[in-house]
């Protein structure tokens, strides 16, 4: 085996003016680009995206392509669930009959908490 130095690219990737970096998982020495050519692994944290067109780090070990646009989706409206977990949480409270623990007590005072202060700004409105 050749010293590091003189390790010579993998496969047919002698293109002039290019520069290379070793594969981590294959230990290759490949063009400098998002993916390894040979065996698909990452080379670098944040990959020159060329779905949003800027350095991004998507987590994926492999390229999500387009689908990168539905994931950022539904981490933007998980962002919003907390609101849907209130609305939840007033249902809850104005159909629940027993309590079975102080939490649910707790959480059901802070549903109408929520209500009240909606009461209180609806009445502002409209006044």
């Amino acid at each position: 085996m050749k010293p590091d130095k003189e390790k010579e690219p993998c496969g047919n990737t002698a293109l002039a003016g290019k520069k290379y970096v070793d594969c981590l998982q294959c230990h290759c020495k490949v063009p400098d680009s998002n993916f390894c050519i040979k065996c698909g692994t990452k080379l670098h944290q944040y990959c020159k995206c060329s779905i949003l067109y800027k350095p991004y780090d998507c987590g994926h070990s492999k390229c999500p392509g387009y689908a990168l646009f539905v994931e950022l989706a539904k981490k933007s409206l998980k962002l919003q669930e907390p609101y849907r977990g209130m609305a939840r949480q007033i249902k809850d409270a104005l159909a629940r009959k027993h309590y079975h623990s102080d939490d649910e007590r707790l959480k059901d005072a802070q549903a109408y908490i929520w209500i009240s202060i909606g009461v209180i700004v609806i009445s502002l409105i409209i006044l």
